[in-house]
């Protein structure tokens, strides 16, 4: 499908009947004071997917992007909104809370998609600890009452659908085995290099789709790995089919059937990953890519990770 001259990304089918772009804009780590400009572009050459999440301490940049296009030939229905609620309002009272701050930064009615960001708990109030405060700010909360209140969010309309992120395979098949809404997405990390192939297979078997972050790796988190976009099979790749590395990790992200959500702020870089649309692998060089992993993430954050689930 072709708008505005802008070539737009495919849907997904979720397991509640809503519909998905299987590509869009990610605003993790993104510069304080570019994000606004980046969404406003990204919306301008076609973007119609934007991901954000309360920690990420940026949802107001991303809701005056959003508003400043609505009315302007974009409706409300044609931009699919995920945010994520964080560590802090775990407790059942505290759900629709993280939920409505999301809302209100966004200047949005509803979300599209909402994930309860991570499998832990912190005390109301905490945002990111430092390693050596964090057991102060940790708190237990049963996952399946948190759910349970995401239930209602998606009963009461505030969100169209409701999932998960990074969660492990016991994790999630707990909530199935007990929930009354199942998950409709997982978020994890995924790229060429950490490709993640048990979690999203099990994943599929359950009916859950699957977004990817940090599908190029990332600046910030590198966990001693090199990045994918100098893995000489990429760059191969990437030369001999007129693509750039970046445009070729992400389609073999997109090929597994995954969304994918790259970052960035600078106009050049937003459209060229949206290139990935044009692009195509054939079988063989997919298997090649498919041979990369490491089993090695690198968006580890210790600070989570020290939490007993």
């Amino acid at each position: 499908k072709i708008v505005d001259g802008y070539k737009m990304a495919s849907t997904i089918t979720l397991n509640d009947g809503n519909k998905m772009p299987n590509f869009g804009l990610g605003t993790w780590l993104s510069d304080t004071g570019k994000v606004q400009a980046a969404v406003e572009y990204a919306l301008d050459v076609g973007y119609r997917h934007i991901d954000c999440a309360y920690i990420y301490q940026n949802e107001d940049e991303v809701g005056r992007g959003i508003a400043s296009k609505l009315g302007k030939g974009l409706e409300r229905k044609d931009i699919f909104v995920t945010s994520k609620l964080w560590n802090s309002f775990h407790r059942p009272e505290d759900v629709k809370k993280g939920c409505l701050e999301s809302l209100k930064s966004l200047q949005l009615d509803y979300l599209d998609l909402y994930l309860i960001h991570w499998p832990v708990q912190y005390k109301f109030g905490c945002l990111l600890p430092e390693v050596e405060e964090a057991p102060g700010c940790f708190e237990f909360v049963d996952i399946l009452d948190t759910w349970k209140a995401m239930e209602a969010l998606k009963d009461e309309g505030l969100v169209k659908s409701i999932g998960i992120s990074n969660f492990n395979s016991k994790q999630i098949q707990r909530i199935l085995d007990n929930c009354r809404i199942q998950p409709a997405m997982l978020q994890v990390e995924m790229s060429v290099h950490f490709n993640n192939k048990e979690l999203m297979e099990y994943c599929f078997s359950k009916g859950i789709k699957v977004t990817s972050y940090s599908p190029l790796g990332n600046p910030g988190f590198t966990n001693g790995e090199k990045s994918v976009l100098v893995n000489p099979t990429v760059v191969e790749i990437a030369n001999r089919i007129g693509a750039s590395p970046s445009q070729v990790a992400l389609r073999y992200i997109m090929d597994r059937g995954v969304v994918c959500i790259p970052k960035s702020v600078t106009p050049s870089r937003i459209l060229q990953n949206k290139g990935t649309l044009d692009v195509k692998l054939s079988p063989e060089d997919f298997k090649r890519l498919d041979s990369l992993d490491t089993g090695r993430r690198v968006c580890d954050v210790p600070v989570v990770a020290l939490h007993r689930d």
